[in-house]
């Protein structure tokens, strides 16, 4: 599992509230990724494509930001923040957030 069983999540589409532990984010995450299926019958359901990956790292903890283009006429902002255990890196923290591009409505 890429995710820590004590990870947080932000995620800005119907979720106001940070998810805490793995019990609310993937309960979550459930329903974003059938809203991303949309009635789709077969994959791909989604395409996921960082653009401008950064990665800084500090010791056992490194933090990852990137963009992805899937809402148009929005900027879509993650930032994924993973820590070194002795089972590889979890991410313990993402947060999503999207701001909208100008001129678009």
């Amino acid at each position: 599992m890429a995710f820590d069983d004590d990870a947080t999540v932000f995620y800005p589409r119907a979720f106001p509230e940070r998810e805490h532990g793995r019990a609310e984010f993937e309960k979550m995450f459930k329903v974003v990724f059938e809203q991303i299926r949309g009635g789709k019958t077969a994959p791909p359901y989604m395409r996921i494509e960082p653009r401008g990956l950064t990665i800084q790292m500090f010791g056992d903890t490194a933090i990852a930001t990137f963009h992805l283009d899937d809402r148009a006429g929005f900027l879509n902002r993650r930032t994924l923040v993973l820590h070194k255990t002795a089972a590889g890196w979890k991410i313990v923290h993402l947060h999503a957030s999207e701001v909208a591009l100008p001129g678009s409505k």
